[in-house]
């Protein structure tokens, strides 16, 4: 196992191709159905996984170098030419390494001072007044928890988001919005919103925060990603909120989803994430109800999983890397350029690396006939 831009780069995108997948299936209700709701969230899970793992895996054999001989050594050459910088050489690969750090650093901290400037303004909210709603919300507390772990949830009005959410501060706060709900329809939105705390959705938003602050500069991970696993978190606590229920109390559920989304489509312009929650699409919801009202509606299927593991695995097989270019003299032969004595091969049991003045150019499971007087370690020179 491991880690380098190339390895980082094809992260970026088995995570654009996993995301992509997970777009097409969610494109239909009928497809989803298929795949299984539950397949889904699994698939969620392994997403962020792959994020997580920017890794090559050369020494089971999983990972292939594909090398590109036109478009990737031209950006090699582009990242190696050096420029001077206030008096200092550096090269264009090491600024933009700095361009990196400093955007993760930003995008991190900008994250984590969202987390405690929301944690401060949702702890001063009001607390939501509806007579009995707190013993409502508990009575639906210990059908879910086991009766040993102790009610700490707090209740709170806010317009800040136009649908209710849950929020860790370390405690749960559920955030209601100045929707009028019957008793019977508090109830369901309570069930709704500790389910999401039963599958821990909030730990997982945070870690997809995160994960794109690791790829900020990757557009299709920071405009999609969050709220792509966001629908799915909502469709799964749909269908396991909803799987049990008897026919009249699925439609008062139904109802609570539609006063939600008549209630987001009439603020429009208050529609914005907040931290790590955010407001639905008027047709994401428009779709959750089809999935509640569908009778064909399956949660986790065989071929889901299978296609889900598959997708997984196959986006550790592959990374992008340049082919090392030569210079030509004059009789039109190749000369590779660079410290001889920086000049090596390393093997790692797998595959070789060539390094040719100290930097490595190639990947390759047997030694090049070129360069096969060239030392070879087991170790990485120090």
């Amino acid at each position: 196992m491991e880690f380098d831009l190339s390895s980082y780069f094809a992260a970026s995108l088995g995570l654009v191709l996993l995301l992509l997948v997970l777009k097409f299936i969610m494109h239909k209700t009928d497809t989803i159905l298929k795949f299984g709701i539950t397949g889904l969230y699994v698939l969620v899970i392994l997403i962020l996984m792959r994020g997580y793992l920017p890794f090559d895996f050369y020494k089971i054999n999983l990972t292939t170098s594909f090398y590109s001989h036109k478009v990737l050594p031209f950006l090699r050459e582009i990242f190696y030419y050096k420029i001077n910088a206030g008096g200092k050489i550096m090269t264009v690969r090491q600024i933009t390494l700095i361009i990196f750090i400093i955007g993760w650093i930003w995008m991190l901290c900008k994250k984590i001072y969202g987390y405690f400037a929301f944690n401060k303004f949702i702890n001063s909210a009001p607390l939501y007044n509806k007579a009995g709603a707190l013993q409502i919300c508990e009575d639906v507390f210990y059908t879910i928890f086991p009766q040993d772990r102790k009610f700490d949830i707090k209740i709170v009005q806010s317009n800040i988001l136009s649908s209710p959410a849950i929020f860790l501060s370390p405690n749960p706060i559920i955030i209601l919005p100045d929707i009028l709900f019957t008793e019977e329809e508090l109830k369901f939105v309570f069930y709704h919103e500790l389910i999401h705390l039963k599958h821990r959705d909030f730990i997982i938003k945070v870690a997809t925060d995160f994960l794109i602050a690791a790829y900020w500069w990757n557009p299709v991970i920071r405009i999609y990603l969050f709220d792509i696993i966001n629908h799915v978190q909502e469709l799964n606590v749909d269908y396991e909120a909803s799987k049990g229920l008897t026919k009249n109390e699925k439609l008062v559920y139904l109802n609570v989803i539609s006063k939600t989304a008549d209630y987001i489509c009439k603020n429009k312009k208050k529609r914005k994430p907040i931290y790590a929650l955010s407001d639905e699409h008027p047709l994401n919801i428009l779709q959750r109800l089809n999935c509640i009202i569908s009778s064909k509606v399956n949660g986790l299927t065989f071929k889901g999983i299978i296609v889900s593991i598959i997708l997984f695995i196959c986006s550790f097989t592959f990374v992008f890397e340049p082919s090392f270019r030569p210079t030509y003299d004059e009789m039109g032969n190749e000369v590779f350029e660079g410290n001889e004595e920086l000049s090596y091969y390393i093997w790692d049991g797998t595959i070789y690396r060539l390094y040719i003045g100290g930097e490595c150019v190639y990947k390759t499971s047997k030694i090049h006939e070129d360069f096969k007087d060239l030392p070879v370690y087991k170790e990485e020179l120090k």
